[in-house]
């Protein structure tokens, strides 16, 4: 015996059939209600990472003498007409006459030339002339030495937040 068989009413299976096909036809009426909701939704605002916030932190920065613990990941994002869609954020300090005196680096040194594991050695920025103060290695953290010509210290790495990332 079929499934179809078990019907002895032809006019039930009909009705069962119309049933199953008004399925769908419901759910694209409430899909199409959906669609017109999303559409007169407002847009949500525009994200602005911290970085790119300048007006909020250069004025503290004036007049102080900086160091920065950044590397690869610490970027202004630009407009789109110009060369590149980012800048590092330690070179937008120097050209914006902010007294930049030193840059910490962590593994992968700060412009993140460094591949995992390698060494990470002090030295001078080719491109700003800072000095830069690894912090890989034996030196994981500023000593207070190397604070002392600071009076604030920006902190700019962007991190996934999990123990075992680099």
């Amino acid at each position: 015996m079929t499934f179809l068989s078990a019907f002895k009413n032809t006019s039930l299976l009909w009705v069962l059939m119309l049933w199953a096909c008004a399925g769908p036809l419901g759910n694209a009426k409430k899909s199409a209600e959906n669609d017109e909701l999303v559409e007169k939704a407002e847009e949500p605002p525009e994200i602005i990472v911290g970085a790119n916030q300048t007006q909020e932190y250069i004025p503290i920065l004036r007049d102080k003498k900086v160091a920065v613990v950044a590397n690869q990941t610490s970027v202004i994002f630009t407009s789109k007409d110009t060369d590149s869609s980012y800048v590092h954020l330690v070179d937008s300090l120097v050209s914006s006459g902010i007294d930049v005196q030193k840059v910490f680096a962590p593994e992968h040194g700060f412009r993140g030339r460094a591949d995992a594991g390698e060494a990470v050695a002090d030295g001078i920025d080719k491109k700003t002339g800072l000095p830069i103060v690894s912090l890989y290695g034996k030196n994981k953290k500023p000593s207070p030495e190397q604070l002392a010509d600071v009076d604030i210290v920006l902190f700019d790495i962007q991190d996934i937040g999990v123990r075992f990332y680099t």
